[in-house]
């Protein structure tokens, strides 16, 4: 369930490559309420459940009951919400095999009880990595992004330099908390 939850998020598509950071993505932390973001979200593949852990640094954390073979098992994960270029990016914590942590992310937008999620254009992504526009390595099919600056922040949020892939956003409905 949770590389569904992150293909649903945009970040991540299920067996698929990425763009991963080191930290999570933006320069400032998200002051988030509450009452605005814990409850239950619908999306596509099913439901979660979000809990504020601090709302002054935009940390949530996520939850779901993935399915094993013969086995139901409850998961969960950190969401960090960082400001940057106009902009909020929602980072989703991921734990490698090594237990390294890394980021899959994307840019968010909230409006009541719905938010939207558009993630990274890994093709794109690739192309300025390769152009050291925006540090980091490309290695298999991934791009593990290095440590971003303000000025990369910019970059990356400049519409025109079409590092999203703004034609696949995914939408989630917040549910009566």
């Amino acid at each position: 369930m949770k590389q569904i939850l992150a293909a649903s998020m945009a970040l991540l598509l299920c067996g698929c490559s990425a763009v991963y950071s080191p930290h999570p993505v933006g320069t400032t932390p998200a002051n988030i309420q509450p009452y605005e973001w814990e409850g239950t979200w619908l999306h596509s593949d099913g439901t979660f459940t979000v809990k504020v852990l601090d709302g002054s640094n935009g940390v949530l954390k996520i939850g779901w009951v993935g399915t094993e073979p013969h086995d139901l098992k409850y998961e969960s994960t950190k969401i960090f919400l960082r400001e940057g270029g106009g902009w909020t990016f929602a980072s989703l914590e991921i734990a490698d095999a090594s237990n390294s942590t890394r980021y899959i992310w994307g840019k968010i937008a909230k409006n009541k009880n719905q938010v939207v999620v558009w993630g990274p254009d890994l093709a794109a992504f690739k192309t300025v990595v390769e152009n050291d526009e925006i540090p980091g390595v490309v290695e298999g099919g991934d791009v593990h992004l290095g440590e971003l600056t303000q000025q990369h922040i910019e970059f990356i949020t400049a519409e025109t330099n079409g590092l999203l892939q703004w034609d696949e956003p995914i939408a989630f409905i917040k549910l009566v908390p």
